[in-house]
């Protein structure tokens, strides 16, 4: 069978040499095709390009024919306008001649009127002269009344600011002292139920029966301490009332002293000034007589030092036996402890009672020079208004006076050029008729002159005709030709598609034989590797071995008995060698893969380890920043006291809390969980405003954050708003009025009509605007 298909391959290779010849034979005769076509496109182009230019130069040449029959239409026109022109010469030469005497009269009736004319413009230069002396000092006036009214203008408007920035200050303050800003709630219920007539004999807070200069205000409130917010009564019995009410509402706890048991007691010896001693708290305020015993029990051993290193030197020298309070609000108790750090002035209860009382005294100073100066600027007004008027009317005189002169200059040149142009024009008239009788001559003699190039234009207009229509010819001749080569080269396409389709063909048949030969191939392979495969035989070998087959069934018994006996002897492990290897390089990659994975986990440690300490990093220094600016936010907020983010835990500070801590003026230090509800409102919308200071961001959301703040702190975070709005826009959602007041356009929602809404929008800025101008 092995001969038998390699006799048959051999005949394959025959046939696929043979169609392998036809097939070359057959490209070389399509390329000649495509030479020959490509040959015959060229010369078709060369024919289009020379057909193209000889167009072009019959255009050229219709073209010049074309130029030449407009140039002797135009020397025709010519001609006849020449004729027409020499016959309005004659004509015009009659009329001038009369037209000369009529000029002559006009110009000197022109030269008299500006005889006239120059009279009256000199007694109107003396009339404008002093109508400008007269309207320079009422603009001197007038500039002098403008800069007193401008700068009364603004002396009111100064004076008027603080007219209002008082009475707003006037008004908060009142308000905190009516609504008891700044002391506990204990003592608010007890004044509250004592207006209301609940409590009797309740004479008020220790902060409203005292005074204190400006001066010792701190050193006084310091000294008092919370005793600045017990509240006086008349006897225990009043004490004691307030004291159930207090219990029944669970409103905390308050301190009372009663006037028929208080006793109070002084210190013996008091150092002089040259100590640096400004006397016993009790003798620098001021209060009713009946209060002395309650005032020096709370006031009556306590100092007053100028600074803390006087105090300390007069305490050394009483032996730490002495209470001693600084003006900077720096105190030593008896004993030598020391209590002291930043106060801030002008925060305090009583600091606030003495700036109201101040704001109150100084406000009608303002009012009645408000008043002084607004009736003054009324003044200055009217007699601005007057000089105005009288400017005006000068001004309108002035004017009348400039028209008139206006008028008369116009006049004045109209007669000086009309009689220039009269004089020119009769002139004109006198040298125009000898000018007119040389142009008609001139035009005389150009018509003989268009004549002969009109003939020059019809002969070459002759020569360029016969050029066209011989070019004409020309290009018919070659568009013949060029259809000739069109149809030869469309049977050789022709012929070049037949080519391709026998090329095509032939190439398929030589695909089958290619086929054919490798199918032999592969049948040739088959049976080798079988030989090899059953009987471990090569080619050559099994030829040498080789026998006649006369029974097919004996040999294949035969086969099957030798394959038994083959089988019988048991299936060595021959692949033990390949397992060895196999399994060796499994356990080589798998520990290349556990060392690239503990060498992948100390790297991802070290980056983690690296990652945590940048975070710790920046996280300490935004939460300085943060908190420095929560301080800061929070006393411009809260006007005083103090505040601070602390961490639980600082060895640990991405994982442990964040405790915040406050106090509010006039309050003790505590953590946020031991406010009110508005003071916690007011504390969380600090912090915020601190970390936007921070880390400001272009656009900022707020729902309803101020609902929980009473009026004056809605003022100050409206306010406080309105300062960081530089660098982030605000969108407010808000019921309250005072943060209203401080946005620059309001959005309003309503339902003019049940279950339809509509936007309302006011632009605060515009608005404002406009009603300035209205007023």
């Amino acid at each position: 069978g092995l001969d038998r298909l390699r006799g048959q391959a051999e005949s394959v290779d025959r046939d696929y040499e043979a169609s392998r010849a036809g097939l070359e034979a057959a490209k070389s005769a399509l390329n000649s095709l495509y030479a020959q076509s490509e040959n015959l496109s060229r010369v078709m182009r060369e024919k289009d390009i020379e057909a193209e230019n000889m167009r072009a130069r019959l255009s050229k040449t219709e073209s010049a024919a074309a130029e030449c029959e407009s140039a002797a239409a135009v020397l025709r026109a010519n001609m006849k306008n020449s004729a027409e022109r020499v016959e309005q010469i004659r004509v015009q030469i009659e009329d001038q001649k009369a037209r000369e005497g009529e000029i002559a009269g006009q110009i000197e009736a022109k030269r008299a009127r500006i005889g006239q004319i120059d009279a009256r413009a000199g007694e109107l230069e003396k009339t404008e002269a002093a109508a400008r002396n007269v309207i320079e000092g009422h603009r001197l006036r007038i500039r002098n009344r403008e800069e007193a009214s401008e700068s009364m203008s603004d002396a009111l408007t100064k004076q008027i600011v603080a007219l209002r920035s008082a009475d707003s200050r006037i008004a908060m303050l009142a308000e905190m002292e009516k609504e008891y800003e700044g002391f506990g709630k204990a003592v608010k219920t007890v004044m509250r139920e004592a207006r209301h007539g609940a409590l009797k004999g309740i004479r008020g807070t220790v902060a409203e029966l005292i005074r204190a200069d400006e001066r010792c205000a701190l050193a006084i409130e310091t000294a008092l301490g919370a005793a600045i917010q017990h509240i006086v009564v008349d006897t225990q019995t009043d004490g004691r009332a307030a004291i159930e009410l207090l219990k029944r509402r669970d409103c905390g706890r308050g301190t009372f002293l009663p006037l028929d048991t208080m006793r109070g007691s002084r210190l013996d010896h008091i150092p002089g000034e040259d100590e640096g001693c400004l006397g016993l708290a009790a003798d620098l305020v001021e209060f009713e007589p009946g209060y002395r015993n309650i005032m020096e029990n709370l006031l009556g051993r306590t100092l007053v030092a100028e600074t803390l290193a006087e105090a300390i030197a007069i305490s050394r020298k009483r032996g730490g036996r002495v209470r001693i309070v600084s003006l900077d609000g720096q105190l030593i108790h008896a004993g030598g402890s020391m209590t002291g750090g930043s106060a801030a002035r002008g925060t305090g209860i009583l600091s606030r009672a003495n700036e109201l009382e101040k704001l109150r005294a100084g406000r009608g100073a303002i009012a009645e020079k408000c008043a002084a100066l607004s009736a003054r600027a009324e003044d200055l007004k009217r007699e601005l208004s007057a000089g105005r008027c009288q400017l005006e009317l000068a001004t309108e005189d002035l004017q009348a006076i400039k028209n008139e002169q206006a008028s008369l200059a116009a006049e004045r040149r109209a007669n000086e050029n009309a009689a220039a142009e009269l004089e020119l024009l009769r002139r004109g008239v006198c040298g125009d008729l000898d000018s007119r009788a040389a142009a008609a001559r001139e035009i005389e003699a150009g018509t003989d002159s268009f004549m002969k190039a009109l003939e020059e234009k019809e002969s070459r207009l002759c020569q360029l005709s016969a050029a066209a229509e011989k070019m004409k010819g020309e290009i018919a001749a070659m568009t013949e030709r060029k259809l000739a080569f069109e149809g030869q080269r469309t049977r050789t396409d022709r012929q070049v598609q037949e080519k391709n389709a026998a090329l095509l063909e032939m190439e398929r048949a030589c695909a089958r034989l290619e086929q054919k030969k490798l199918a032999a191939d592969m049948e040739e392979k088959q049976l080798i590797d079988k030989l090899w495969d059953g009987y471990q035989l090569s080619h050559s070998a099994a030829q040498a071995v080789r026998q006649p087959v006369e029974n097919t069934a004996q040999a294949n018994r035969c086969i099957s008995e030798l394959r038994r006996q083959i089988g019988a002897l048991g299936n060595p492990n021959l692949g033990a060698i390949d397992e060895y290897a196999r399994v060796s390089e499994r356990y080589e990659f798998l520990t290349s893969q556990r060392d690239d994975v503990e060498k992948a986990r100390r790297e991802l440690l070290g980056i983690i380890h690296d990652i945590t300490g940048e975070m710790k990093t920046i996280f300490i220094r935004e939460f300085a920043s943060i908190n420095k600016s929560f301080g800061e936010t929070f006393t411009e907020l809260f006007g005083g006291g103090r505040a601070e983010l602390v961490m639980e835990d600082p060895e640990n500070v991405l994982e442990c809390g964040i405790d915040i801590r406050v106090q509010p003026p006039g309050k003790a230090l505590s953590t946020i969980s031991l406010l009110s509800g508005g003071e916690m409102a007011f504390v969380a919308i600090a912090l915020y405003f601190a970390i936007i200071k921070v880390r400001p961001t272009p656009f900022c959301v707020m729902d309803e954050i101020e609902a929980a703040l009473d009026e004056s702190n809605v003022v100050r975070f409206a306010e406080h708003l309105r300062k960081i709005s530089g660098k982030t826009q605000f969108i407010v959602i808000t019921h309250r009025r005072g943060t209203m007041e401080e946005a620059d356009e309001l959005y309003g929602v309503t339902m003019q009509e049940k279950g339809i809404s509509k936007v309302i929008e006011l632009d605060l800025a515009e608005t404002e605007k406009y009603l300035g101008e209205e007023s």
